[in-house]
């Protein structure tokens, strides 16, 4: 019989080489099973790796940096939040990128709502500050909810911020019930107040039907 080599490989970041002489029957089943789990143990390996993130004690002064950001946001001078992000600076939203300039409407709408963002714990991870924040209004006072918890990862560069990245997903209960107030002010007086957030016309609108609101029910 012509003797013949059989090799199988693996490429999962490495090679994995077996080759052997010709097998008997039972050694081909074994042979791509163990074959199959070493590739299985590499992948695993490669994927825990990855997912690896680096918390440490972050600096006093990025801290300081950041609590100006919020003390800014709750000024209500759009010209004074603006101030603390750079020129090209960006901010997240639906898990991509846009101008910062694009949100003034939104800082707006939180402005005539009374927004006020209280600074909680921040860590340094990965070259960027994360901090944990509180945040209410006058729209979550008229509901009745808690106090809003997110968290917001800033990447600072020369004092100023180059891009923000918020987690409000613990407001979907506001966002809910603004829809919820949003359909009773079209369907009472036929006015659209528009989505959460919106802009300052539509805020300073709801704001005219919010005791009313609240007392409907």
């Amino acid at each position: 019989m012509v003797s013949r080599t059989v090799c199988l490989l693996a490429l999962v970041g490495v090679v994995v080489a077996a080759c052997s002489a010709t097998p008997s029957a039972d050694e081909i089943v074994e042979t791509p099973e163990a074959t199959t789990t070493t590739a299985e143990a590499t992948i695993t390996t490669a994927v825990e790796a990855t997912t690896t993130t680096t918390v440490e004690a972050v600096d006093s002064e990025l801290v300081a940096l950041v609590k100006h950001v919020f003390d800014e946001w709750n000024s209500g001078d759009t010209a004074k939040w603006r101030a603390t992000f750079a020129e090209d600076a960006t901010k997240a939203s639906f898990g991509q990128q846009f101008p910062i300039d694009s949100f003034t409407d939104e800082y707006e709408f939180f402005t005539v709502l009374g927004e006020m963002l209280i600074l909680g714990a921040c860590v340094s991870v990965e070259d960027n500050i994360q901090c944990e924040a509180t945040s209410s209004n006058r729209w979550t006072d008229t509901i009745g909810a808690s106090p809003v918890s997110s968290v917001h990862t800033f990447e600072i560069f020369d004092g100023l911020i180059v891009s923000h990245t918020p987690d409000f997903s613990g407001a979907g209960d506001a966002r809910t019930a603004w829809g919820e107030f949003a359909a009773w002010v079209e369907d009472q007086h036929g006015v659209d107040i528009h989505g959460f957030p919106g802009e300052a016309e539509s805020a300073t609108t709801a704001l005219d039907y919010m005791n009313n609101y609240s007392q409907s029910g």
